[in-house]
């Protein structure tokens, strides 16, 4: 880390930086609290079934980047992107897109899910509902079961679906937020980031 006056000196990196066809770009980004930097100039590409991990200490940035990605820090006062972020070629931060639209495209496990006050079926089912992506309870149970798989906490839950989705800690949480492969990209920030593979497993079965 820096200090106030100082750009942090980057270290290398493993892996290719840019991508042929990639589904998501970065190109100079840059952001900024008020006047502190906390994100500098990063180019980058993110390919199609990939899976990317950002490594470092507490306080370095790694959220602050993963928020830009579905324009999350909008919600932050003070808090501006420079550069360019685009998927599939288009401008993520172009005024006329659809925020909303984006972050569920974009989804993101946070660092401590918090599960709606629903049961741990409605939580998971959550996200396939809303955006209208199951034509029938049958697909909707489909869609439940695969993301609690993916999640590797169908065995545990399987017998208390419509028990509070609250008991089950972080595990719903992850697995509604799992979801998320079904529409395109998802994040797992920091705690849960040990469900990495699992992710892999799952933008691999969903081709996103």
């Amino acid at each position: 880390m820096a200090n106030d006056n100082e750009r942090p000196i980057p270290e290398a990196s493993v892996g290719e930086q840019f991508q042929d066809n990639a589904r998501m770009s970065m190109r100079n980004v840059n952001i900024f609290y008020g006047e502190k930097q906390a994100i500098f100039d990063v180019s980058l590409d993110i390919g199609q079934n990939q899976v990317m991990a950002m490594i470092g200490p507490s306080g370095c940035g790694k959220s602050t980047f993963l928020r830009s990605l579905n324009r999350m820090n909008d919600t932050i006062e003070g808090c501006r992107v420079e550069g360019q972020i685009a998927m599939d070629g288009q401008n993520l931060y172009d005024e006329k897109l659809d925020v909303v639209e984006l972050r569920a495209r974009v989804g993101m496990v946070f660092q401590k899910p918090n599960p709606f006050p629903k049961s741990i079926y409605d939580n998971v089912a959550y996200g396939p509902k809303i955006h209208g992506l199951a034509e029938s309870r049958v697909d909707l149970d489909e869609m439940v079961e695969s993301s609690l798989r993916k999640a590797s906490l169908w065995n545990e839950v399987k017998d208390r679906l419509h028990q509070p989705g609250t008991c089950s800690g972080d595990g719903c949480g992850t697995a509604a937020g799992l979801d998320g492969l079904h529409l395109g990209f998802a994040q797992v920030d920091q705690r849960a980031g040990g469900l990495g593979q699992l992710v892999h497993l799952g933008a691999q079965e969903a081709g996103g």
